[in-house]
C-alpha cells in the first residue's frame, strides 16, 4: 500500500474523480465540514463517517463506493479509499487497546469531582471514536482482542524477545497467546536443564581433582584409602614403574 502521505486524506480533493464536473460540485457546494475532524490514529471511525456524511450531502457517495472497473484508476477516489480504510482498520485493534488502557488509567485525582467529569467524558469519547461501542454484549463478555492485548501489556520489557513475537501476530488471540507463552516456556526450561547439566559435569569435574596431601588421606578423593598413595607410598611406586616400563 503506498504511504498514507501520499493519500492526501484531509482534502477534499481526495475524492475528485478527473471530472470537471464532481470538482465543479466539491467547490461551489459547501455543507459543513466543520464536524469532519483532523485525522489521527485514533479516531479513525468517527473521521470516516464524517467523511461519508458530508460526501453523501454533496451526492458524491458514489466516488467511493463505485468498484466498476473504467473508473479503478490508480488515483480513483475508490482505491484511494480503500487504501485508507486498509491503513487505519489494520491499527483498529491496537489504536482501541492503546485507548482502553489509557481509560483503565484513569484516576480520580483528589476530590475534584468536576475534573473527573471531564476526564471520563473525554476518554469516553475516544473509546467510541475508536469504535469500541458501549454497552451489554449478547454473546460474549469481554473483547477477546482487547483482552489479548491486555495480557501482552504484563509482559515485562526483560522478556523483549517474546514481546517482539506477540507484536507481530496481531490481532491476538488466547490461542496465539498460549501458543508463544508455552513455547518460550519450554525454550526456557531446556535452557534451564542445560545450564544444571553443565553446573554437575563442572561440579564432578572439580571432584576428580581432589588430591591427597601431606601423608593423608581426603575422603572427597575418586579413590578409596587402601588405593591412596599417601597411605601407601610403595604403591606409587609399583604404579609409576608399571607405566615406565
Amino acid at each position: 500500500m503506498r504511504p498514507i502521505s501520499r493519500l492526501k486524506v484531509m482534502s477534499p480533493a481526495l475524492f475528485n474523480c478527473q471530472q470537471p464536473h464532481a470538482y465543479i460540485i466539491m467547490s461551489s457546494i459547501k455543507p459543513s465540514t466543520e464536524r469532519i475532524p483532523i485525522l489521527n490514529k485514533k479516531n479513525f471511525t468517527e473521521w470516516e463517517l464524517q467523511v461519508e456524511a458530508y460526501l453523501k450531502q454533496c451526492d458524491l457517495i458514489n466516488f467511493i463506493e463505485s468498484n466498476e472497473a473504467n473508473s479503478l484508476t490508480e488515483n480513483s477516489p475508490f482505491r484511494m479509499w480503500e487504501a485508507v480504510k486498509d491503513h487505519f482498520t489494520s491499527k483498529a485493534i491496537t489504536n482501541q487497546s492503546l485507548v482502553y488502557n489509557e481509560f483503565l488509567d484513569l484516576d480520580f485525582k483528589g476530590n475534584d469531582i468536576s475534573a473527573f467529569i471531564v476526564d471520563l467524558t473525554r476518554h469516553i469519547s475516544s473509546l467510541k471514536a475508536v469504535g469500541l461501542r458501549i454497552g451489554i454484549p449478547k454473546d460474549f463478555d469481554l473483547h477477546e482482542n482487547l483482552l489479548c492485548e491486555n495480557i501482552l501489556k504484563k509482559v515485562p520489557t526483560s522478556l523483549i524477545h517474546t514481546r517482539e513475537v506477540l507484536i507481530q501476530k496481531r490481532p491476538l488471540t488466547l490461542e496465539t497467546i498460549w501458543d508463544v507463552l508455552e513455547n518460550r516456556s519450554r525454550d526456557n526450561t531446556t535452557t534451564s536443564v542445560k545450564t544444571e547439566e553443565s553446573s554437575m559435569k563442572a561440579t564432578s569435574s572439580k571432584k576428580k581433582k581432589v588430591k591427597c596431601t601431606n601423608g593423608t588421606h581426603n575422603p572427597d578423593a575418586n579413590h578409596s584409602e587402601s588405593q591412596c598413595f599417601e597411605l601407601h607410598p610403595e604403591e606409587k611406586e609399583k604404579y609409576e614403574q608399571r607405566w615406565a616400563g
